[in-house]
């Protein structure tokens, strides 16, 4: 039982020490209305004290409501960062300074024998407690961005594009499954494409565009306006010395590569996705 009393105790802190100072701030309120009243030689009354130290209750909510706002901005730009903390103070206060004589003057209403109006309740809120008001919501803001700055920023984790493995290709009214690897040339043939492959050449109702997005682009590489390649069927390549290339490949045939694709292709020649036939 005491360990069930211990789990719940820190599963829930936060709640608790908010009730903690809720406690504290509603008994210091109250001690120190009891010693002016005592001061000042006059009545104390306990549900008037307590109606009007809601003031500061009223900071644990708002206070909290601030910090969460404040974390749907983080941002590293000293000028929006500072837009954002003034922002966050002056709505902060203004809703605390219209909020409380609001509970001060529906409360008294219902259950006190005379009502405190909103307007005159508003003008001792400010006169009394502004420069409190924005002082505890500018700690606040300045709370909350120091601890921001001391916990750097977690990059978010890029998930890996995960690229078609198998292809559904169709011959003589058979339907089978192709692998990617066993693809030597992907070739425009509008309104469809050519793969030509080890197995034998195959049209599929697609664009190049959709079909290079499908595989993995370390591996097949665009050539040309109307071709893709698989690297890994290249043997050799040469120049046309006019900037274009004929590319090699393992079934025999020779393709061309244009100069404007010619950059990647390279780049591509000696990574370890690619093992060029020999």
């Amino acid at each position: 039982m005491i360990r069930t009393f211990s789990k719940h105790i820190q599963q829930n802190t936060k709640l608790y020490l908010g009730f903690g100072v809720l406690t504290l701030v509603l008994l210091v309120g109250l001690g120190q209305d009891f010693i002016e009243s005592e001061l000042q030689d006059y009545s104390f009354y306990i549900n008037e004290s307590l109606l009007f130290n809601s003031f500061w209750v009223l900071f644990l909510p708002l206070s909290f409501s601030q910090l969460k706002g404040l974390s749907a901005f983080r941002t590293e730009k000293t000028f929006k960062s500072l837009s954002i903390i003034i922002g966050s103070i002056i709505l902060a206060s203004a809703i605390h300074f219209l909020l409380f004589p609001l509970i001060v003057n529906l409360v008294s209403a219902q259950f006190f024998s005379h009502t405190y109006g909103f307007s005159r309740t508003l003008s001792y809120a400010l006169s009394e407690h502004l420069y409190a008001g924005l002082a505890i919501y500018s700690l606040v803001a300045v709370y909350h961005y120091s601890r921001m700055a001391a916990t750097p920023a977690v990059p978010e984790t890029l998930e890996s594009p995960t690229y078609t493995k198998t292809i559904s290709v169709s011959l003589a009214n058979e339907t089978s499954l192709l692998n990617v690897s066993e693809i030597q040339t992907i070739e425009a043939a509008s309104p469809y494409v050519k793969l030509i492959t080890s197995k034998g050449n195959f049209l599929q109702s697609e664009t190049l565009k959709s079909m290079a997005e499908k595989l993995d682009p370390s591996v097949f590489v665009r050539i040309h306006k109307s071709t893709i390649i698989n690297m890994n069927e290249v043997v050799s390549y040469k120049s046309r010395l006019n900037g274009d290339y004929d590319i090699m490949l393992n079934n025999g045939s020779s393709t061309r590569m244009s100069r404007n694709y010619s950059q990647t292709f390279k780049a591509l020649l000696n990574t370890p996705q690619v093992s060029l036939k020999n």
